[in-house]
């Protein structure tokens, strides 16, 4: 359990001895938390914004149009999550190199997507729509996770890393398609597709998938899920005064940011390799396709080498 779990459980294990010896004090204590929670709607959210790039002001994170139409605290609620991108892609030591493997790698699937968008296969349509699917998602995901939206982040690669290991299973099996397409037409159908991609996940949907297994696990109690670790990743807390907990929007901590992303950039590549593995005939024809992974693989073990110390 991560330090933050473990003071979340505490902080939950007091409100709930206070709620049952309390009774009307802790639901004054609950209001006081929402208003708490409503203020800092209300103010901004300074305490979830990084340190903002010195080129940049707040007029230019928002276009003509949305200094217009939108109004606070929305709109600065965008302007925060916006300038954690930037600042993210610009300021964190490891992220130049991880921005660019995410680029190159964002362009990768793109191309074996237009290489695959022309073959004519009956098995292929499906197989082949689940995984633009699993791309749009990742696209989705690695944005969120860049402007610190760790739990949103995290849940959107899930449903990518589900969509494509869906469509690998579909393409060694043809015959589920069928299975798959008609899952909500009645109780036996349901039935079926509980069977052949719900049963014994690991070892059937996920085989020869560990790594992406534990990270859809991983994912899900992150982002997908009512958790205390998706609720850790939101937390913080001060013991000045026994245990304050306080709620971010974002995450801001330089080392965990940079280690979500590394996740990410690593799960997108392993989905790749499926997608490679699953049409290498295809995509082996494809020259430059070819020097843009190899330029990939250097660029992510550059980025998963460990900082120097100074």
């Amino acid at each position: 359990m991560t330090p933050s779990a473990s003071k979340l459980r505490v902080f939950i294990g007091r409100a709930g001895k206070q709620a049952q010896t309390i009774g009307q004090g802790f639901r004054e204590y609950l209001r006081d938390v929402v208003d708490a929670c409503m203020a800092v709607c209300r103010k901004g959210f300074g305490r979830s914004r990084m340190q903002r790039m010195e080129e940049v002001n707040d007029d230019d994170l928002l276009l003509p149009f949305e200094r217009h139409a939108l109004r606070d605290p929305y709109r600065e609620y965008i302007r925060t999550k916006r300038n954690n991108r930037f600042a993210t892609m610009q300021a964190l030591p490891r992220i130049p190199r991880i921005w660019a493997g995410i680029e190159l790698l964002d362009s990768i699937w793109l191309r074996e997507l237009l290489d695959l968008y022309s073959v004519i296969d009956a098995d292929v349509p499906l197989p082949l729509s689940l995984f633009m699917g699993a791309f749009l998602r990742t696209r989705v995901s690695f944005e969120l996770g860049l402007s610190g939206c760790i739990g949103e982040s995290a849940d959107l690669m899930r449903g990518a890393i589900e969509y494509g290991v869906h469509g690998m299973r579909i393409l060694q099996n043809p015959e589920l398609a069928e299975v798959w397409l008609y899952k909500d037409k009645g109780k036996d159908e349901y039935k079926a597709y509980r069977e052949s991609f719900e049963r014994e996940k690991k070892d059937r949907l996920f085989k020869g998938q560990d790594a992406l297994h534990h990270y859809w696990t991983q994912f899900s109690e992150w982002g997908s899920h009512s958790t205390k670790s998706a609720l850790a990743l939101r937390m913080r807390f001060d013991e000045a005064e026994g245990i304050k907990a306080t709620f971010q929007f974002f995450e801001t901590d330089h080392a965990r940011l940079a280690d979500f992303l590394l996740t990410l950039l690593d799960t997108v590549h392993r989905l790749e390799l499926i997608l490679f593995d699953c049409f290498r005939t295809r995509l082996m024809l494809d020259v430059g396709l070819g020097e843009m992974r190899s330029r990939f693989g250097r660029l992510k073990r550059q980025a998963q080498a460990p900082r120097r110390p100074h």
